[in-house]
């Protein structure tokens, strides 16, 4: 863990615009050129991608950092139900979904034929088996996602949810990293031995890389490369160094790699994707500290942070200042404000209220976010704020933050498929250990009546983000897309599961072209 409380010492607003960056002339498309699909690709091949921290372990409920594990997990687990590569909830173990009248029920149609990796059934049985291990595991991913269900059962081939309370979101939930069904005959197992339900079977895990082979009993049968390697690489540079070399065929690239975004985008060797996502940076702050309960310390922190000059100085005009919750879709107010610094009327308020401020914050290293908080300390230096910045491994920040180790967390907020829900999970639920005051909490609730997508539920999800941007509780700084460069012979970049919510996405879909 590196731990310091002045990175870029004396470094403020004038000294940071000197470390302006090439802007990328204009924005990267959101597929470069002819990306190629599954049928176009050659299924004797195996692709490396690159993930930013090691697989830990198998076990889909006791995953505490879903970012972490997405990408691994999809490749080896399927779930009822995964996002589309365009943000719409789509079928994967259920071919579909029904909700009652009422709305206090939630059948889902699980798919005939489907075998687990060792060739057992997945059937309503098995599911029922997840979901149920899922609600009573105490674990805090699973069992908030499930909060609101009373009862799991099998009714033939389908299982159904009964809920207290009706809850338009569940099935947007079920779509989470934690409800990646697994064979139940693997249950005590999970940690060394993974039987997987998805198109890929473990094949060697080590230290750094993981191997998958294709399972060719699986219930899709459009084409699959026929294995996938995944090499842990922490940091954007040292991934962009081993695309260029040849080492890796895909990554994941953060913002703060913007100059070199745009040198890839040029180069007809590669193919970038940046893909416009609902996801924020955000400066996550646990309100049981004081002074952080206190809304106008809050308000003040926000007034102190200079978005322009960071997204235009660190993160190549890619992600749009913002001080609220939500970066686009439903929610997302066209007439907030821009959020541009106040700092005489921040400075006066903490030295009002919040005297000698000193803000322990973690943050996961080799990222966007650690290179976005090490220019956001002096902001705050400022205003009287010491920000005391804790660099730590990517798969321990958001959880050592969920404890209580530290005050603050500098973090990309993961966009959901559904709006009310990435709400929930940052203000109300694991990423808000102080939870949400009785009047968000009513604006929350009210917002989870109506259907999803309905004009109802826009102006309730409206309301929310007004009030967040009237009374922070998170610093919100900027709308963060999604970016992917891949060699220029990889197909189904454009196809990839989760790629709008999640990055890294599910990248079941990449191959190598035919040729």
């Amino acid at each position: 863990m590196t731990t310091t409380s002045a990175r870029y010492p004396g470094l403020a607003r004038a000294a940071l615009a000197g470390l302006l960056v090439a802007v990328l002339a204009a924005c990267v498309p959101a597929t470069q050129g002819d990306t190629g699909t599954a049928r176009d690709g050659d299924p004797a091949s195996r692709v490396t991608v690159a993930m930013s921290v090691p697989a830990s372990q198998w076990d889909s409920i006791a995953t505490v950092n879903e970012v972490a594990d997405n990408m691994y997990f999809s490749l080896l687990y399927d779930r009822l139900l995964t996002v589309g590569a365009n943000g719409e909830i789509v079928p994967q173990l259920a071919t579909g979904y029904t909700v009652s009248g009422d709305g206090r029920s939630v059948r889902l149609d699980i798919r005939s034929g489907a075998t687990f990796q060792d060739g057992s059934p997945i059937d309503a049985a098995a599911v029922v088996a997840n979901l149920e291990r899922a609600r009573t595991s105490g674990k805090a991913v699973a069992t908030s996602r499930l909060a609101g269900v009373t009862a799991i059962r099998a009714e033939g081939a389908a299982v159904v949810l009964d809920l207290a309370a009706p809850d338009p979101a569940l099935p947007a939930k079920l779509t989470g990293t934690a409800f990646s069904i697994v064979a139940p005959s693997a249950f005590g197992r999970l940690g060394t031995e993974p039987v997987g339900s998805g198109p890929y079977r473990l094949d060697r895990a080590g230290q750094d890389r993981v191997s998958f082979t294709r399972y060719d009993g699986y219930w899709d049968p459009r084409p699959r490369a026929a294995g996938f390697d995944v090499v842990a690489i922490p940091t954007t540079s040292t991934r962009l160094n081993a695309l260029r070399s040849g080492k890796i065929d895909w990554a994941f690239v953060n913002l703060d790699a913007a100059a070199e975004i745009k040198q890839f985008h040029n180069d007809p060797a590669y193919r970038v994707t940046q893909v416009p996502t609902r996801s924020v940076f955000a400066l996550n702050l646990d309100t049981r500290v004081k002074p952080l309960d206190d809304p106008q310390v809050r308000q003040a922190l926000s007034e102190a942070i200079d978005r322009n000059l960071l997204n235009n100085s660190l993160l190549g005009g890619m992600c749009a200042p913002s001080v609220q919750p939500l970066g686009a879709g439903p929610g997302h107010l066209d007439d907030a404000p821009a959020g541009g610094p106040d700092v005489a009327a921040a400075r006066a308020t903490i030295a009002a209220r919040a005297p000698g401020l000193v803000l322990p914050t973690v943050v996961a290293n080799g990222t966007a976010a650690a290179t976005l908080a090490a220019a956001v300390q002096p902001q705050l230096a400022e205003i009287g704020v010491t920000m005391q910045l804790n660099s730590i491994d990517g798969r321990s920040a958001r959880p050592e933050f969920r404890s209580g180790h530290f005050a603050a967390l500098l973090q990309q907020i993961n966009a959901e498929v559904d709006p009310l829900l990435q709400l929930q999970l940052n203000y109300a639920g694991p990423d808000a250990p102080g939870g949400a005051s009785p009047r968000l909490a009513g604006l929350l609730a009210a917002a989870g009546r109506p259907p999803l997508g309905s004009p109802q539920r826009t102006e309730a999800l409206e309301a929310i983000s007004r009030d967040l941007v009237a009374q922070p509780v998170h610093i919100v700084i900027c709308g963060v897309p999604n970016t992917y460069i891949a060699a220029a012979d990889i197909v189904g970049t454009d196809e990839m599961p989760m790629s709008n919510v999640l990055n890294p996405a599910d990248v079941r879909t990449l191959m190598k072209a035919a040729a």
